[in-house]
């Protein structure tokens, strides 16, 4: 089965690109300072397994299905991406609790409460990452 680009999806993937092309290691960094409250809840995970479906999941349950954002990371910011994309991190989110997603590697977890998981065995991950 093939499947055809629409014009859509070209140009979501292009808003994309834009909106994350000017990350600045400073950018990280202040975004890496941010405070969490005691009832933010993060989601961490290792690149495709799975964390832009827990991020959907975690929205729906959290808004009772709003769908209007154009990127989910509008709504579930990442925090190391926040300052150079334009997010303010401090600001109240229409729906609570607040949530955030941040890469693994940054996630200090002495400071967070509630954190949401998505985990898959090391073969998946190696069969998704070469079919990207």
């Amino acid at each position: 089965m093939s499947f055809e680009k629409s014009a859509e999806a070209s140009a979501a993937v292009e808003r994309l690109k834009h909106r994350y092309s000017n990350i600045t290691e400073d950018g990280v960094s202040r975004g890496l300072r941010f405070k969490p409250r005691s009832d933010d809840v993060f989601v961490v995970s290792s690149p495709k397994c799975g964390t832009t479906w827990m991020q959907q999941i975690l929205h729906q349950l959290r808004s009772g299905g709003d769908m209007s954002f154009d990127s989910i990371s509008d709504v579930v910011p990442f925090i190391e991406f926040a300052y150079d994309t334009e997010i303010d991190l401090e600001a109240e989110h229409n729906y609570q609790p607040r949530h955030f997603i941040q890469s693994p590697q940054y996630f200090q977890s002495t400071f967070v409460t509630y954190r949401a998981t998505t985990q898959c065995n090391s073969w998946t991950l190696i069969v998704a990452m070469e079919t990207v």
